[in-house]
């Protein structure tokens, strides 16, 4: 009777020990999705101001918004706020360099991203602002230049910025998924790029 005892005492702390380690994870970065407590950074991305404010400069800085509010969104660590009687005064440059903190701490916001938009020939500069509207400080700033058709890649990279900012990890984008597909007996391998 004592013996099995033990042994039900020495399963059950097996079982705890190989549940409760985690030597398979290595050093991949491990996200819990499934955590409910998760708390997520209340963040305001401003309307993105615009140089000469011609359609065309105003239609890809409401394109580029809108991309790096989705990405961010994706990533689960944002929960972005979306309050439209914050964006009619928010299309000036000045909004890009000095941001009203108060207007946006009122509405909830912690963070905030800033943008202006110019197109130079056949590219874009696009230039991108990271501010803690708790501290009314500049966290980070970042200028790219590119053609117009590579909005995504760059809207991307500053998003890495963010997140290594706020977390220390580089997070998804620029990163692959790799996985096996097996449709009717076939193999395949399927990477996706962020």
């Amino acid at each position: 009777m004592l013996f099995c005892r033990i042994k039900i005492v020495l399963l059950v702390l097996t079982v705890f020990a190989v549940l409760t380690s985690r030597p398979c994870l290595g050093n991949y970065d491990y996200i819990d999705i499934t955590n409910p407590f998760l708390r997520k950074i209340p963040m305001a991305i401003s309307c993105f101001s615009t140089v000469n404010r011609g359609n065309d400069e105003v239609d890809l800085a409401a394109k580029n918004r809108e991309l790096l509010r989705k990405s961010l969104e994706f990533t689960s660590y944002f929960s972005i706020i979306h309050n439209k009687t914050l964006t009619p005064d928010n299309g000036s440059k000045t909004a890009l360099t000095r941001p009203n903190f108060k207007k946006w701490t009122d509405s909830g916001a912690e963070i905030l991203i800033t943008g202006n938009v110019e197109i130079i020939n056949k590219s874009m500069k696009l230039e991108l602002r990271l501010y803690d509207t708790v501290n009314k400080k500049m966290l980070f700033g970042k200028s790219y230049k590119t053609a117009i058709n590579n909005s995504r890649r760059v809207i991307h990279r500053f998003c890495s910025e963010v997140i290594y900012y706020i977390t220390g990890s580089r997070g998804i984008f620029y990163s692959k998924i790799a996985f096996l597909s097996s449709v009717a007996g076939k193999k395949r391998d399927l990477h996706l790029r962020f």
